[in-house]
């Protein structure tokens, strides 16, 4: 038996943006949580002070930011790597998985309880 993959109140309300900041703006890394939370993406973006909108992590939009030339390449490579742990930390389901497992679960045979006990509930 498959347990549903829906996220609790308090495992969504641990997810959090995390920030890097610099003189004149931040790096943000943040969940988008979709389709009531079945789906949770991670994406990192620049936010400029100031601006409207926002810049993808490359050393270009670090360098508008203020940080220094020579550490933006690193924290290009820092961004993503967080990006890599957070998506393995908390998986996004794809459509097609979601339906195979629902593909398995009516293949698979009722499990009957003995006849004369009664169901328990485990801790």
């Amino acid at each position: 038996m498959t347990q549903k993959n829906r996220w609790s109140v308090e495992a969504l309300k641990g997810l959090r943006d995390l920030e890097a900041p610099f003189p004149e703006g931040h790096i943000c890394l943040f969940p988008i949580i979709q389709d009531w939370g079945r789906n949770i993406k991670w994406d990192a973006r620049v936010y400029v002070k100031g601006a409207a909108g926002v810049l993808p992590v490359d050393k270009e939009a670090l360098v508008s930011i203020g940080c220094p030339e020579a550490e933006a390449e690193v924290w290009v490579g820092r961004t993503e790597r967080a990006l890599t742990g957070l998506r393995q930390i908390y998986p996004a389901l794809m459509p097609e998985l979601e339906a195979r497992l629902k593909e398995l679960e009516a293949a698979a045979p009722p499990v009957a309880l003995p006849a004369g006990e009664p169901a328990r509930v485990s801790d």
